[in-house]
């Protein structure tokens, strides 16, 4: 019983250590294997996983290595093998890392211009990108360039400088195209064989020569790893053998148990063989407590050494500090004693120079105190002359002013003159045309906006009734002010006698004979450049018939008729006007006479006053008439009147009036 118990015991502790340990060392590790372009195992090269610490792989290229910080998925980037490049991976933890030889590509970037800047160098072929920034001599390096790109580097590789393509003219390889020289810009012209700057840029040996690495921490994790990768097989290899010995010892149990008959020589044997196992088992632990405590007594040995080396870099740092703060010392005091004695040179050579410079200045002085002295007296001479030529010019500055102020009275009274005439003008003009109360006392609403540019004005509105007939219109002349109010006077007094005296109601035939009538009367018909007339819009509500009738010379009017709104056009020729051809007569429309329809007459005025809208001269426009008229048809003529009134005012702002404005607006029983 005590035989088959012993390995059962043994085999149950080894596999409880081998179990715990493995445990714990697996939560986070990476394994897997290196290959080569020929799929052929790497062994010994130094391997890191995501930022972790570099590790040796084994002889058959197989690796155990923790990662500074673990991922849900790796990529090609988290492997870093140093002497080569990394291409691909293969399969999940194990990893198969194909790999490619890889080295480092150093070059210089020599500026025909000189500017003495940082560039950005990127080099391109159709599989790798690399990219990295010069220091201020140039120089750059690129680390892990696969050798292959490198084999024939003048046709596989492209250079970017400022994102800027090198041509391939202004590249140069060297030492077996490990050493690259680009010369920018790409315009300016090289030839490396005669350019003297090409040798005096060349990179130093000492920044191509690499410098021989001592062990480093690296170097010895990579050998710790391996030692502790060893252990792991041998105790894998232990918990096999004790796992075959208890298996060996269970069936020499079971066969003893089974056994009938054995004697008592025997007995005595197997007994003495099972000591014998049982001294072999404790000499084996015994041995591996041995290995075991010497392995431990060298690392305690290696940790001591580690802390010596500390103690030895701290003496020795402290030592290189004081050598170096006695050398900063002894250079200081050196340059204080140089800075002394150049200071006593410069002051000594200011002295002498102030010296020299005050005898000069003090020749230099008297000449050019002579040298002005004269030029003075010349000046004096020339300012008398100025002076009195001024005295003349103030004379007759004066003269003229007082010419200018008697101008000034003559224009004043001028003015004043003309105005008065003007107002009464005005009143003449008022007291012809119709009042707009007589007017709108023929219609159930309506309202006038009349606003003259200058005092009297060019348009007029005119409303009469014969019989049952009621005429209203509104009639734009030639000009405004003073020629525009003459035109007024004309257009009424024709109008009085066409209709009124000759009883003439149809439209179309007010206007042929208004036509024929300003022809006359203003000599049209002998003279090619007499260009006065009128623009006209004119209307005839024949209540007895229940029609309306409309005509126009080169103007609209609108209807308003059941919420729809019409514009009736006019013909396209003016009354008078001898350069306008007029091919036929006035055309007259007649419509049903509905009562509540309303008409809207306006001269042009309105459309065109422009104002200043963001920088840029705008009209009032005819589209916005429209649109305002569809927005307020429904109010009464006063309230239409007010809006109308407002929004002008708002639209022309402090801008000019353009020209005279009529707007009349009716409402028919």
């Amino acid at each position: 019983m005590k035989i088959s118990l012993f390995p059962s015991l043994l085999l149950a502790c080894l596999l409880f250590l081998a179990g715990v340990g493995k445990e714990g060392y697996a939560q986070s590790k990476i394994i897997g294997s290196v290959f080569n372009e020929k799929a052929e195992p790497i062994g010994e090269v130094l391997i890191s996983v995501a930022g972790g610490d570099y590790i040796k792989t084994l002889r058959n290229g197989s690796f155990q290595v923790l990662p500074k910080v673990a991922k849900p998925k790796y990529e090609v980037t988290d492997f870093n093998i140093k002497g080569y490049r990394v291409k691909r991976l293969e399969g999940n933890n194990p990893f198969n890392v194909h790999v490619t030889p890889a080295t480092q590509l150093k070059g210089k970037v020599i500026d025909k211009l000189k500017r003495n800047k940082k560039f950005t160098v990127t080099l391109q072929d159709e599989n790798e990108t690399e990219g990295t920034m010069t220091q201020a001599d140039g120089f750059f390096q690129l680390n892990n360039i696969s050798l292959s790109l490198l084999s024939d580097a003048t046709h596989n590789l492209k250079f970017w400088v400022d994102n800027v393509l090198v041509d391939a003219k202004h590249i140069r390889f060297e030492h077996h195209n490990t050493v690259v020289y680009i010369f920018v810009p790409n315009d300016e012209k090289f030839e490396p064989d005669i350019d003297l700057s090409y040798e005096e840029a060349k990179i130093p040996e000492e920044k191509l020569t690499e410098p021989k690495e001592e062990p480093n921490k690296e170097d010895f994790l990579a050998e710790f790893s391996k030692i502790t990768a060893n252990l792991l097989d041998d105790r894998q290899e232990q918990q096999k053998r004790a796992k075959r010995l208890k298996t060996e010892v269970a069936n020499l149990t079971e066969k003893l148990r089974n056994a009938k008959n054995i004697p008592a020589k025997e007995r005595e044997d197997l007994i003495r063989y099972m000591t014998l196992m049982e001294d072999t088992f404790s000499d084996n632990d015994s041995l591996f407590s041995i290995y075991q405590a010497e392995s431990k007594a060298e690392i305690a040995k290696m940790q001591r050494i580690i802390q010596q080396k500390d103690s030895l870099r701290n003496v020795a740092e402290n030592k290189t500090k004081q050598v170096e703060q006695e050398k900063d010392r002894i250079e200081a005091e050196k340059k204080y004693n140089e800075l002394q004695f150049q200071t006593r040179i410069f002051i000594f050579s200011i002295i002498v120079v102030v010296l020299v410079a005050l005898v000069f200045l003090f020749f230099f002085y008297n000449r050019i105190i002579k040298r002005q002295r004269d030029q003075l007296q010349i000046i004096g001479n020339k300012l008398a002359e100025k002076v009195e030529e001024v005295n003349q010019q103030k004379e007759e500055i004066l003269t003229q002013r007082d010419d200018l102020e008697q101008k000034s009275k003559q224009l004043e009274y001028a003015y004043g003159q003309m105005t008065s005439s003007i107002v009464s003008a005005e009143r003449i003009q008022n007291a012809i045309l119709d009042s707009p109360k007589e007017l709108l006392a023929r219609f159930a609403d309506g309202f006038v906006l009349y606003y003259p540019r200058d005092i009297v004005s060019g348009d007029f509105y005119w409303c009469t009734q014969k019989d049952e007939n009621i005429l209203v219109g509104v009639i734009d002349c030639t000009g405004h002010g003073v020629p525009g109010a003459f035109m007024t006077m004309l257009g009424h007094s024709l109008l009085n006698y066409i209709i009124n005296d000759q009883g003439v109601t149809h439209p179309n035939e007010v206007l042929t004979l208004l036509d024929k009538q300003v022809h006359q009367s203003l000599h049209q018909n002998s003279r090619e450049d007499n260009y006065v007339g009128m623009d006209m819009a004119l209307l005839c509500l024949d209540y007895k018939q229940k029609l309306v009738h409309f005509a126009g010379a080169k103007h609209y009017i609108l209807r308003m008729s059941q919420g729809e709104l019409t514009e009736l056009k006019g013909a396209k020729f003016p009354i008078g006007i001898t350069r306008f051809t007029k091919n036929g007569n006035f055309e007259e429309q007649t419509f049903p006479l509905v009562s509540g329809d309303c008409f809207y007459f306006q001269s042009d005025g309105l459309t065109d006053q422009i104002a200043e809208i963001e920088g840029k001269r705008k009209k009032f426009t005819k589209k916005r008439y429209l649109d305002f008229i569809l927005a307020h048809y429904e109010l009464p003529f006063a309230k239409q009147q007010k809006a109308l009134e407002e929004d002008f005012a708002t639209w022309k702002g402090d801008n000019m009036q353009t020209d005279d404005i009529t707007v009349v607006g009716i409402k028919i029983t």
